[in-house]
């Protein structure tokens, strides 16, 4: 993997002071995703603040559309530079040596403000009838006709900067698609139907992280249940201190 990306010119070899270990993480598709832990360099790192969109906020857009498209940026981190002065603070360590990124990497804890802030630039004055949330792009239409414009808007745009699709992830002028976890059609926006029975399938919590997990997983819904709060207060007491972790016939 590393020479491949020596090769694409994704990273070059150096001598440097800094050095982060490498992190490889399976996909969902079963391949590999390559990471560094720049744990240290993040906590001594300024933040660069930019607010990722509400989800809930992005999905009500979609309201009354009939015809989707999505698209996802091949490598989009890969496709930003990183300034000369700051890339020995990209190098990572293998047993082949030192390398450092010629491009921004995915693990610093600025890139996804970074790249958002990039695609938003990029897409200006399209939110019409286009969003973004770092690399997935989206775009919504009454009717074909209307997409088929939107389409040549966004892709002109793209062009225009240089930035790159995935073309196995691009899915074009369709009735229905996921998006964000949920499932958007002429009928509106719906859960994924997944991530229910991955609620329905949740064992009960036995411990504070499982009912972290499970809260979290059920909040992404919210909106769908009726008095959601009410009923998450109940599973909210057993996470403050000095509480004893105790699964009741009411909580359950």
């Amino acid at each position: 993997m590393v020479k491949e990306m020596l090769d694409g010119g994704i990273v070059t070899k150096l001598t440097s002071p800094w050095a982060s270990p490498v992190v490889i993480v399976r996909k969902k598709d079963g391949g590999l995703h390559f990471c560094l832990d720049y744990q240290c360099k993040n906590a001594v790192t300024h933040n660069n603040v930019f607010p990722l969109p509400w989800i809930d906020d992005l999905l009500d857009q979609l309201q009354g559309k009939c015809v989707f498209s999505t698209f996802d940026a091949i490598c989009g981190y890969w496709q930003i530079p990183v300034r000369p002065d700051s890339k020995e603070k990209t190098a990572f360590v293998t047993h082949e040596g030192l390398f450092q990124f010629e491009v921004m990497p995915f693990g610093l804890c600025n890139a996804p403000a970074t790249f958002q802030r990039l695609m938003q630039k990029i897409l200006i004055g399209l939110s019409n009838y286009c969003i973004v949330y770092i690399g997935d792009i989206l775009i919504f239409s009454r009717n074909f006709d209307e997409h088929r414009l939107h389409l040549k808007e966004v892709f002109g745009r793209l062009e225009k900067y240089g930035l790159k699709l995935h073309y196995q992830k691009c899915k074009l002028a369709l009735p229905k698609i996921e998006c964000l976890g949920h499932a958007v059609s002429a009928e509106g926006v719906q859960p994924n139907s997944g991530k229910i029975d991955a609620i329905k399938l949740f064992p009960t919590p036995t411990c504070v992280k499982l009912l972290k997990g499970f809260i979290g997983l059920c909040s992404y819904y919210h909106k769908f249940v009726p008095g959601f709060a009410r009923i998450a207060s109940l599973l909210h007491q057993l996470l403050k201190k000095n509480v004893p972790f105790q699964m009741t016939g009411l909580v359950s």
